[in-house]
């Protein structure tokens, strides 16, 4: 966590696109979808840019970005992957952007704000920073029903825990679509996404025992590698053979919040 209660991924920057991301297929869908909200907006801020795995397909598409993050490394791999600065990066934090007022035409943000304790804060700033009929674009972190998270259900239930995140609830678009309606933004629902998961559970679990995932680093490795033979066996018994991929879509549900034009 940073002094602000934003979680850093700097442990994460180079294992990050092992771990997380979609199929190709999937990131065609999405960069086209978003790429049709942005086209002609000017530039777009990307809060949480990570190691670009949404603004390089949106740059590729001739959408003009610039991006944020808390993490130096993961801009480090960012900038490796595009073979140099493919497009303006800034160090920073979510809940105090270092821009202007009505700086960009539109900003973007992707599995960000169940990482951040002052969510609400983190989203008065995007909406800050965006110009009157602009548009944020939001994909909250997903939290489904498929095998991985049974998976994490059942070492968060052997270990005690709760399973929730440090900002936002995974998928609570109810309450997003609030805050941003507080701030005089105004929700719109964009074509629902879905992908494939592909990565087989052993893969998986070996990730979890290993601390790469952001849910398993409040954990004690000692605890992770106590508990996780224990869920080894649960999960054959449950879905079979680990080295396969039990069939699962998952859903991809951005929303759109449009800035209201100054006396409108």
């Amino acid at each position: 966590m940073s002094a602000s209660g934003s979680t850093s991924f700097d442990r994460a920057a180079e294992y990050y696109d092992e771990t997380r991301g979609l199929t190709d297929a999937a990131v065609r869908e999405q960069t086209g979808l978003l790429a049709g909200e942005l086209r002609g907006r000017g530039q777009t801020l990307e809060v949480g840019v990570g190691t670009g795995q949404v603004a390089l397909p949106l740059v590729a598409a001739g959408i003009p970005m610039v991006g944020l993050d808390i993490a130096e490394p993961m801009v480090r791999v960012l900038i490796d992957k595009a073979g140099g600065m493919p497009f303006p990066l800034v160090l920073g934090d979510a809940t105090g952007l270092p821009f202007a007022d009505a700086s960009f035409g539109a900003g973007v943000a992707r599995w960000v704000f169940h990482l951040i304790a002052e969510w609400r804060s983190a989203l008065g700033e995007l909406v800050r920073v965006i110009r009157p009929g602009g548009v944020a674009l939001i994909l909250l972190g997903s939290y489904g029903r498929g095998p991985r998270a049974q998976i994490q259900d059942r070492f968060n239930e052997l270990l005690g825990l709760a399973n929730e995140p440090v900002g936002i609830m995974w998928g609570d678009v109810e309450t997003l679509d609030r805050a941003m309606t507080e701030l005089g933004a105004t929700p719109r629902a964009l074509p629902l996404l879905t992908d494939v998961e592909a990565q087989p559970l052993a893969v998986f679990l070996d990730g979890i025992e290993r601390n790469r995932y952001s849910w398993t680093w409040r954990i004690p490795p000692d605890e992770l590698s106590r508990v996780t033979p224990e869920v080894r066996a649960w999960a054959v018994e449950r879905f079979g053979p680990l080295d396969g991929t039990p069939e699962h879509r998952f859903e991809l549900a951005w929303r759109a919040y449009d800035v209201p034009i100054a006396g409108r």
